[in-house]
């Protein structure tokens, strides 16, 4: 069976592969952090409540070291560091990797103020968590002379670390992390698309827009708000030359197994980007722990997994194999292998119709259940 299973994932024409439409779920998606909703558009009461935040961060932080046990209380270089970072927080100064507008770099700098406020909190409110305020604090400090990127990753790990909650890229599981490459990359896809239409067609506008977001049913947050927008449904009554199936059609058909495979390649397998080597880990980590089941069962654990790492997922050159990118993504209901699992059952299954691809064997475009 694993066998069978493995030379399908390679076949070179992705014939037992469909999408998983369910990874398109735009309230998954959201649990799983792949997206959040987007902010109020009320810019003066959300000025207006950053400024407030970002004004009590200090007189936060020093009700907190008020309030700290003996045994929890950090050095006073990791103190004097932490007031650092919250200072230039809250006087909005200018940093690397920070928007230059004032007005867009407080809102920025208010949602860090934000997840610091729920840290300190919880440092004070549970004794047992107050023991990390020494850490928290050091963690603080040693960034303050940093970017906004790293302000934005010690920040949300040490929030994630006090409260048990997941909110940094870095405490992402694998698939969530993949799924957000995916929306990304779809986002992309839906951008170039829309900017082409409007050439087409000359209709440049904002209920444009929602028309186009609310027709493509493309798995991404702007179909919420397009949606909202009555204004939208005027251009279903004009002759536009365009049509929502036009729109779905064209998308889907360039968001397939090859596609996938290749952004997961360059996006991350191949990339040299911050963060990129810790998803790659990550991902390596994932297949450790996911080993077929049934798979050289008569080894011990440990020669099982060598040959399931360096044997079947990766090449001579220790490159992930498309077969074991296809894997995993039906794994994580990104692809499914139904029609697989229809034919070695004997049961009539309609394969997806795909082009013949060029490039060496596997990817998947649907979910598999197969273990």
């Amino acid at each position: 069976a694993f066998f069978r299973l493995w030379a399908a994932l390679g076949f070179s024409e992705d014939s037992y592969l469909s999408l998983d439409h369910s990874h398109l779920s735009l309230t998954g998606q959201q649990k799983q952090l792949v997206w959040k909703p987007l902010p109020s558009q009320d810019s003066q009461s959300s000025a207006a409540l950053a400024t407030d935040r970002l004004q009590d961060l200090l007189p936060h932080l020093e009700r907190l070291v008020a309030v700290l046990p003996a045994d929890a209380l950090a050095s006073p270089e990791a103190v004097r560091g932490a007031r650092h970072l919250l200072g230039k927080l809250a006087k909005n100064e200018a940093s690397a990797g920070a928007p230059p507008r004032e007005e867009d770099r407080k809102l920025r700098y208010a949602g860090l103020a934000e997840v610091i406020h729920r840290t300190l909190d919880k440092l004070r409110s549970t004794p047992q968590e107050s023991k990390m305020a020494a850490a928290v604090l050091q963690q603080y400090a040693d960034c303050a002379n940093d970017c906004i990127y790293r302000w934005e990753r010690e920040i949300h790990n040490m929030h994630d670390l006090v409260t048990g909650e997941v909110t940094g890229d870095d405490a992402l599981e694998a698939e969530d992390a993949i799924l957000r490459v995916f929306y990304l990359k779809r986002r992309r896809m839906a951008e170039s698309l829309l900017h082409r239409t409007k050439g087409q067609t000359q209709l440049a506008d904002m209920h444009f827009e929602s028309h186009f977001y609310a027709s493509v049913h493309f798995g991404l947050a702007e179909q919420l708000d397009a949606r909202r927008d009555p204004h939208r449904l005027t251009y279903l009554s004009l002759d536009s030359r365009l049509r929502p199936e036009q729109l779905s059609k064209e998308l889907f058909e360039a968001y397939t197994p090859e596609t996938l495979r290749r952004t997961l390649r360059e996006e991350v397998l191949e990339a040299k980007s911050e963060g990129s080597q810790a998803l790659r880990e990550k991902l390596l980590d994932w297949l450790r722990v996911n080993i077929p089941v049934g798979f050289r069962s008569s080894c011990t654990e440990e020669e099982r997994r060598e040959a399931w790492l360096f044997t079947y997922c990766h090449d001579e050159e220790f490159r992930i194999k498309d077969e074991a990118l296809n894997y995993m993504l039906c794994r994580m209901h990104v692809l499914s292998a139904d029609a697989l699992i229809l034919e070695s059952l004997g049961l009539p299954s309609q394969r997806p119709a795909t082009a013949v691809r060029s490039d060496p064997p596997g990817n998947p475009e649907r979910r598999c259940s197969i273990m």
